[in-house]
């Protein structure tokens, strides 16, 4: 189901009727052999979201990687201040997850060895998370059932070669 949603962890939670950090940590586990990065961020508010402050502020509250990810330093992942995303750590200038607060929508990049994808999730309308999925590069094929079901504009999506049997 991973594989067939595109890493998709905002499909994955919805099927499995379990918390985003649940299917973010999940998500980690059942991929192991292949090489990843899920990271969550969350704000920290609770309540009701027509009393959230804007803009919002968010942190990781779940960083995984598989072995074999490596730590990119220049990624849009890692954004202005460099370095990979660590839990606890609020979204950093300039970084995908940042892009996809911002601007509102899904944000994709494909660049210096890695292919990432961030989606923000709403609650009543107001923005609650942020999820970013990340692979190396020659692994971004799979993210492509993500790529379609986002709200990304076809403009902006890369081609996603056709898997067997397509």
């Amino acid at each position: 189901m991973a594989e067939q949603s595109g890493l998709d962890v905002l499909a994955l939670q919805r099927t499995y009727r379990c918390s985003y950090a649940s299917v973010t940590l999940r998500l980690a586990e059942v991929m192991g052999n292949r090489p990843l990065m899920t990271v969550l961020y969350e704000r920290d508010e609770k309540g009701d979201p027509a009393d959230w402050a804007e803009p919002p502020a968010l942190s990781a509250t779940v960083v995984r990687r598989t072995p074999g990810f490596g730590s990119p330093a220049t990624f849009p992942i890692c954004g202005e201040r460099g370095g990979v995303p660590r839990r606890g750590r609020p979204l950093s200038p300039g970084s995908l997850a940042e892009r996809a607060v911002r601007y509102g929508n899904t944000q994709y990049a494909h660049e210096d060895g890695y292919a990432a994808i961030a989606r923000p999730v709403l609650w009543k309308g107001r923005l609650a998370k942020v999820v970013v999925v990340a692979v190396p590069d020659g692994d971004q094929d799979v993210l492509g059932p993500q790529l379609v079901a986002s709200d990304l504009p076809a403009r902006r999506r890369r081609p996603v070669a056709a898997g067997p049997g397509s």
